[in-house]
């Protein structure tokens, strides 16, 4: 009893001690700002940029002349045709740290990625990612760059195309068709966070899901994770499939989406007779995880008790268990679960 005031007093003095840290740091970075603003002009710091010989002046510059916002975008850009090729990287490094403010560099971007000698276009790439999707005109070299021979320039296009967004969207959903397998799994990859709409990408997306590839068919279902409840009728439709893997892993997705999936209940119903074990495991899961009221499903679920495998019966009780006045059917047939 004694400690406790001496242990809050230290507590309170920690906290003060990291708060007042805290406060100091956003303290320094705003007058450093304004020092950087009051030091010198925007003109000032576009010199220092086009530097060749000292790295440390130019990496000065990108971090002073983002924050005179989108006034000095016109004069970053002229520095993309600089003949150096460090000054070409260091204005995409610039821009790049302003965001979509740097939209007015898109053309000259554009044209440093659709160069394909160009040193600086895996800078440029990276850039107008981070510019994001006011940066709509770079759709169709993006799309070409998803072809290049050089693996980073591919997989940075693809990100840049994800990030994108809507406009992106058509262009990720052709290359879904492409005979590389790379290329289709990238574009997966970047449509499962594109900000477009979700039942074009799922509908996009669902031929994938029986691809003899297993590595494309789980990127897929992931993809189909991140749509959340919009992709719940093309994983009704692919629970019905032929393949057990693919219904597998159907199931498995819905259990995932957890509450959202409410309008898979009566089709997870149907999987409890599925002939593969995982997908009646799967499909009691993803159930559990809806905590049905319907009388009829539970009678369904009731009658997995019975089911040969003791691992579907387990899971059965359990998801009774999670479903309302279900307790006395767990606490009567637990006895199954034991054989």
């Amino acid at each position: 009893m004694r400690l406790r005031f001496p242990a809050a007093a230290v507590g309170v003095l920690v906290c003060y001690f990291f708060l007042d840290i805290a406060m100091g740091v956003l303290l320094s970075e705003k007058r450093d700002r304004a020092e950087v603003l009051r030091r010198r002009t925007a003109e000032e710091w576009i010199r220092e940029l086009q530097v060749v010989g000292d790295p440390t002046r130019r990496l000065r510059a990108t971090d002073a002349l983002w924050q005179f916002g989108e006034n000095v975008v016109p004069d970053v850009a002229r520095c993309l045709h600089h003949p150096a090729r460090q000054v070409r990287e260091s204005a995409c490094l610039a821009l790049s740290r302003m965001g979509p403010t740097a939209q007015a560099a898109v053309p000259d971007l554009i044209e440093l990625v659709g160069e394909p000698t160009e040193p600086a276009r895996l800078e440029a790439i990276r850039t107008l990612s981070r510019i994001g999707p006011v940066a709509t005109l770079s759709v169709e070299v993006l799309s070409e760059a998803t072809r290049d021979t050089d693996p980073t320039i591919r997989q940075s296009a693809f990100h840049a195309l994800g990030q994108l967004g809507a406009s992106a969207a058509p262009a990720l959903c052709s290359l879904l068709q492409d005979d590389d397998l790379r290329v289709r799994m990238y574009a997966v990859k970047a449509l499962a966070w594109a900000d477009a709409d979700p039942t074009t990408i799922c509908d996009a997306l669902e031929p994938l899901a029986a691809s003899d590839n297993a590595d494309l068919r789980e990127a897929v279902f992931v993809a189909f994770s991140a749509q959340g409840p919009r992709a719940v009728n093309n994983l009704k439709r692919l629970l019905r499939n032929d393949n057990p893997a693919i219904r597998r892993q159907a199931a498995l997705t819905l259990c995932k989406l957890g509450a959202s999936a409410l309008a898979a209940a009566p089709t997870l119903v149907a999987a409890l007779n599925d002939t593969d074990v995982s997908v009646r495991f799967w499909a009691l899961r993803a159930l559990a995880e809806l905590e049905l009221p319907d009388v009829a499903d539970r009678t369904r679920i009731i009658a997995a008790l019975d089911d040969p495998e003791p691992d579907i019966r387990w899971q059965a009780a359990n998801t009774l268990a999670r479903t309302r006045e279900s307790g006395f059917v767990v606490h009567h047939r637990s006895d199954r679960m034991n054989q």
